[in-house]
């Protein structure tokens, strides 16, 4: 079995022929019934953790600067830095770097928590996804003029976020 489509098998007894039998037909994981519906979720999670992250990356930006609002930003690593277009620079945390590059190339576009995290976390796994909500709220300080009240990074409530601008080349 190689869909790539994880499988978790939910069996009626620990029978170790039908649980090597499982594993040997490409099963991620193997858990006997009645379960525990918050144990079920945990390994549901587990299993998508081990996914292999590059199936689950953001369209790709050209090397260079983008625009938006009334900021440009270099999304090549090295520099890290947001510039409002009058020419006031600020150093970008890697993290605030990469939460922002996902929402350049998503712009006007609503990402979930989980979405986020899978593509900003990557492999990292003491990541959660309150630590979105972390990222957002310091990237918000940092390019928004009143960042309780948000224009460019806004939240939609039980939905996730949006970068509410337009992003060009610059």
């Amino acid at each position: 079995m190689q869909s790539g489509t994880p499988v978790i098998l939910l069996a009626r007894h620990q029978d170790p022929v039908q649980l090597v039998a499982g594993y040997g037909s490409g099963a991620d994981d193997y858990i006997v019934k009645p379960c525990n519906p918050c144990e079920l979720v945990v390994r549901i999670h587990a299993v998508l953790r081990r996914m292999p992250r590059h199936r689950q990356m953001p369209p790709a930006l050209s090397s260079g600067s983008y625009r938006f609002g009334d900021w440009v930003v270099d999304v090549d690593v090295e520099g890290r830095q947001l510039r409002r277009l009058e020419g006031m620079a600020i150093a970008l945390s890697i993290g605030e770097f990469r939460l922002l590059r996902v929402l350049l190339a998503h712009p006007n576009t609503v990402l979930s928590r989980e979405r986020l995290l899978e593509l900003t976390a990557g492999s990292d796994p003491q990541a959660f996804d309150r630590s979105i909500d972390n990222q957002v709220s310091r990237l918000r300080k940092k390019i928004e003029t009143d960042p309780r009240r948000p224009q460019l990074l806004k939240t939609v409530w039980g939905n996730g976020y949006i970068l509410a601008a337009e992003v060009h080349p610059a």
